[in-house]
């Protein structure tokens, strides 16, 4: 029996949301660079926490 989706799209929403406000935080400081790299590397994280239940589960 597979379980819901709902707790890892949770997972992504919240640290994706988390590093866009800062990301944004950093832009409205002119800091551009850093506000990507603080982007991109809250997606790779986000995206990474929605894989690890998936092979826990396994």
């Amino acid at each position: 029996m597979q379980q819901g989706q709902s707790f890892p799209t949770l997972m992504f929403g919240a640290i994706l949301a988390l590093g866009a406000a800062v990301a944004y935080g950093l832009h409205r400081v002119s800091a551009e660079v850093a506000a990507v790299t603080v982007l991109s590397c809250s997606v790779t994280i986000a995206c990474l926490a929605v894989t690890a239940p998936q092979v826990a589960d396994q």
